[in-house]
Parts: C-alpha cells; sequence; structure tokens
C-alpha cells in the first residue's frame, strides 16, 4: 500500500462525513494483492455479494469510488481523496 491508508474520518468536497479508507477500497485491494487485475477484482465483489460502486478507468491507473480513488503510482495503490466531481 501506498500512501493514504491510515485510518481517519474526513469530509468529503461536498460535506459528506466518511471513514477513510472504505471498506470497499480494503476489499478491492486485498483482491489486487491477491492477483487480481482491478476489473476482476470489482467483478469479483458484485459476483459474490459485497456491492461496490468502483469504476476502473485504466487510461489513469485510477480505480474511482465515491469520494477517493485509489491510483497506482510507482508500484503502490494510493488513496487519493478526491477535492471535486
Amino acid at each position: 500500500m501506498g500512501p493514504n491508508w491510515q485510518l481517519q474520518t474526513l469530509r468529503s468536497f461536498d460535506g459528506v462525513t466518511f471513514v477513510s479508507p472504505p471498506i470497499e477500497a480494503l476489499r478491492i485491494f486485498d483482491l489486487l494483492d491477491r492477483g487480481y487485475d482491478p476489473n476482476s477484482a470489482i467483478a469479483f465483489m458484485q459476483q459474490n455479494g459485497y456491492p461496490s460502486t468502483a469504476a476502473w478507468y485504466p487510461s489513469v491507473a485510477a480505480i474511482g469510488l465515491p469520494f477517493q480513488y485509489m491510483a497506482y503510482i510507482n508500484g503502490a495503490w494510493e488513496l487519493v481523496t478526491r477535492v471535486g466531481a
């Protein structure tokens, strides 16, 4: 894991308080760590009873989540807080 994976409470750009990292991001990271590619990890979650709103954006190597995104930078998944829609 790269930077920003410490447990914390944050406020989103539109004022919603949320816990970071979200459980969805932790589940996706676990599947990535087990060898899944991002699309397969998201599909696995959706097919096995773990609802996911995540979306994979291969052109920028990022997985979008409601208030944050996971970006693959220099060989590590960094958790980045979104600052706007």
